[in-house]
């Protein structure tokens, strides 16, 4: 086990995530699904990927921040009891992911919401939805190569499932 532990801590160094060899990137590998690619993974062309840049903040993005505020205190008055019946493992997760958005709310800032939602996908509180700051681990040339290929693949997934092309079998 102790070996284990090791290996995950390398995978988890900064130094594995600027070469590429972190333990998110062998994840998004484990999990193609066209896994033969992996096999003639030089042959795979490595995509442009673009991610949207945060977004100027208006008026309007204000208003609906503040608003947001609103129903989030609303709902938020029995705050206690929630707490109290909150699993472990899911406040942890809160905690963990969802603090900037949780602080920015809390604090009533409309403006500060403002910004904190203009870069939400470049932040850690819609994983699941999103790769959020995970997307730091493609900035390197095997990073590119391996997002490059699970995008890919995902696309190339859909088009299976919706008919457009038939289904690789290997």
């Amino acid at each position: 086990m102790p070996i284990k532990n090791i290996i995950k801590k390398i995978l988890n160094s900064r130094l594995a995530k600027i070469t590429g060899i972190s333990l998110i990137n062998y994840d998004l590998l484990k999990y193609v699904k066209h896994y033969s690619w992996i096999y003639n993974f030089t042959k795979i062309p490595t995509l442009k990927i673009i991610y949207s840049q945060p977004q100027e903040i208006t008026e309007e993005d204000i208003k609906l921040c503040q608003r947001i505020i609103t129903a989030y205190r609303k709902a938020s008055l029995d705050k206690l009891r929630i707490k109290n019946s909150t699993s472990q493992i899911w406040s942890e997760s809160l905690r963990k992911y969802c603090s900037k958005l949780v602080v920015a709310m809390d604090s009533g800032n409309a403006k500060e919401l403002a910004r904190v939602l203009s870069r939400m996908f470049r932040e850690d509180f819609v994983y699941g939805l999103a790769s959020g700051s995970l997307i730091d681990h493609a900035h390197s040339r095997l990073g590119a190569k391996i997002w490059s290929m699970k995008y890919q693949d995902n696309l190339i997934g859909l088009a299976e499932y919706l008919g457009v092309v038939r289904t690789e079998s290997t």
